[in-house]
């Protein structure tokens, strides 16, 4: 267990991993719940109708559907590389790909790097030891 900082209220709090507090937890599943009853009452209700009719603020209601908890028909969110309209997340499902394709490119460059460096090392230590003879 390691001391974090909720990323809402600030407060430090002991827990294994999460951005949450307890606290903060319990407040976003009942917003949830409450975002949730009034969906499946009000299919096909817009952002502003649930924010209206439920009190639950905009930010609340983009972070649930950030996290994929609730989505909505028209969505609200944008992916934050190409701007086209997602479900969920931060990433369109194509910028994902390429993303995790660049990471393991990179992954794989830095590793050759590594690889390649170790052998210059292993030789000059082959060098040093011939030439101190």
């Amino acid at each position: 267990m390691r001391l974090h900082n909720c990323s809402r209220c600030e407060r430090v709090f002991i827990g294994i991993s999460g951005k949450l507090c307890p606290e903060c937890i319990k407040k976003q599943d009942a917003a949830l719940e409450k975002v949730r009853d009034y969906l499946y009452d009000h299919p096909g209700a817009s952002v502003q109708e649930v924010i209206d009719e439920t009190g639950i603020d905009e930010k609340e209601i983009l972070e649930l559907v950030k996290i994929g908890y609730i989505c909505f028909e028209n969505s609200l969110l944008r992916c934050s590389r190409c701007g086209i309209t997602i479900e969920r997340g931060s990433h369109c499902s194509s910028c994902q790909r390429e993303l995790i394709h660049g990471l393991h490119h990179a992954t794989a460059s830095l590793n050759n790097n590594e690889q390649s460096r170790a052998k210059i090392y292993a030789y000059n230590q082959l060098q040093n030891k011939t030439t101190s003879k």
